[in-house]
């Protein structure tokens, strides 16, 4: 056995739909769908199925994509597979997290360069993380797009906070582009003097390396509702409905660029939702 298969997926057979729906509302404060009552943080994971009162139109399905080589058991008497020359156990690639192809991004319809390397074009879905993270390269031309932005270090990218409003970003996926709120490209006021005045950080950072993927969070999922299909693998995408797209109208946490890291700012494919429902098989 190459890994231990998650809970959704061992009771996802007993299911006539076998999927999982989830609705991730803004930190803002809402109202209770059943007792009508104000609370925060609202969202709902739907398991067995999806909530159609939640999204616009048809889900948009996409592959899921194999990105993980594991080293195959050896077998027979000599240690080697069948058909595996020269001793050799060989390997093959399993799909353990929601990766799938992503068609590109755009800031005011100017589509970022995404890079040249294969793992450029596929993103990894995970709602236990907060940011979207990117390939460096194609991060600086997601940022290029915006007129004050600059490199902060630590992989994060700072611009003028009054100035979100006039980017419009989307992210594309089965062909179908989805909007980002602007104020959920924001990850933090810097709340800083001298350069750092009037700026926030980005929630669009930056991976040390190249040939990465994009790692994509609640930045993004926040956005649309997405369902988390078995048979086929698959991850589908819709417009959140218009009732449920609460807007954020809180303020931006204050975020000290001196003491900035990544690991502060994220928990990367690390916390309890994402241990129990990220991995597919």
């Amino acid at each position: 056995m190459y890994h231990s298969a998650p809970f959704w997926s061992e009771v996802a057979h007993t299911w006539k739909d076998k999927q999982f729906g989830l609705f991730l509302g803004r930190d803002n404060t809402t109202l209770d769908r059943l007792t009508a009552q104000p609370i925060e943080r609202a969202g709902q994971l739907t398991l067995g199925g999806v909530d159609e009162t939640l999204f616009q139109g048809e889900l948009n399905y996409v592959d899921i994509i194999p990105t993980t080589t594991y080293q195959l058991p050896s077998a027979g008497n000599n240690g080697s597979m069948p058909g595996v020359s020269g001793g050799s156990r060989g390997t093959t690639k399993r799909a353990v997290f929601w990766a799938v192809g992503m068609d590109g991004i755009s800031v005011n319809d100017v589509p970022v360069d995404m890079g040249s390397y294969e793992m450029n074009s596929i993103a990894v879905l995970d709602s236990g993380t907060t940011a979207i993270y990117g390939p460096p390269a194609a991060v600086r031309s997601f940022y290029s797009g915006f007129g004050t932005a600059f490199y902060a270090g630590s992989n994060l990218w700072a611009f003028r906070c009054d100035e979100v409003e006039n980017y419009r970003t989307t992210i594309s996926f089965g062909g179908q582009a989805y909007s980002l709120e602007p104020s959920d490209l924001i990850m933090a006021s810097a709340q800083g003097t001298g350069k750092y005045e009037g700026y926030c950080f980005g929630s669009v950072m930056q991976f040390d390396q190249a040939d990465s993927y994009w790692l994509i969070g609640d930045a993004f999922l926040t956005n649309v509702y997405t369902a988390y299909r078995l048979d086929p693998p698959s991850v589908g995408f819709a417009q959140l409905a218009d009732e449920v797209n609460w807007k954020y109208k809180g303020g931006f946490g204050v975020f000290s660029a001196a003491s900035a890291t990544a690991a502060q700012m994220v928990s990367v494919i690390g916390a309890v939702f994402a241990g129990v429902f990220a991995a597919l098989l």
